[in-house]
């Protein structure tokens, strides 16, 4: 299977996964029993936008190496991969989206610990804006599993994300307050204040 596997990745990089897919379904009969080859031939689904190929494959791939994670892994993020073809249909996207996260969380009850899988749920909560709850998952993973770089890497990037945020939030709201106060016939911004304390101090 490393020849079928070497020649296979040669034609991936160099831009040929066609012909990769082909002669991994070659493979896939004659090494029913290798993940790497099996994995492969899913991914190459993945590669080429075939959505039905790849739900198809991955779900077999799971099925034959139930005790393998990273299968469970592929099988849950197909949906999510699915949808974001739908350039068009939010809907469908969120819908995909939600359908591999809950994939995920099986996997995760399956797999307790595999680091993997919880950075995809991560990543999936902050792309659906729900920064808090990610902030939330991860702090609750790293208490299980304190060493864990990965995670604390994950921790960091979102508190980066949430900071961002309030930051845009809080400078729309004082381009609010400042429009308000010009309407007003205030002095846009912190200025306005000092106004108000400006009259306090005068006898």
């Amino acid at each position: 299977p490393a020849n079928w596997l070497e020649m296979a990745t040669f034609l991936r990089r160099n831009g040929r996964v066609e012909a990769a897919e082909t002669l991994l379904a070659k493979a896939v009969d004659q090494f029913s029993d290798n993940y790497k080859i099996q994995e492969a031939f899913a991914r190459a689904a993945d590669e080429l936008k075939k959505p039905a190929e790849a739900e198809a494959r991955w779900s077999k791939v799971r099925d034959l190496f139930a005790d393998n994670p990273a299968a469970h892994l592929g099988y849950a993020l197909t949906p999510a991969a699915a949808a974001v073809l739908e350039v068009d249909a939010a809907a469908v996207r969120a819908a995909g989206r939600d359908e591999a996260m809950a994939r995920l969380q099986k996997t995760m009850q399956q797999f307790p610990g595999f680091v993997d899988a919880q950075l995809a749920y991560s990543g999936m909560l902050t792309q659906s804006r729900r920064q808090d709850e990610a902030h939330t998952f991860i702090e609750e993973q790293l208490a299980s599993a304190p060493g864990e770089a990965r995670l604390a890497l994950e921790l960091a990037k979102i508190k980066q994300l949430r900071d961002g945020a309030a930051a845009a939030a809080g400078g729309r709201g004082r381009g609010r307050g400042a429009e308000r106060g010009a309407e007003a016939g205030e002095e846009p911004g912190p200025a306005a204040e000092p106004s108000r304390a400006r009259a306090r101090a005068e006898p």
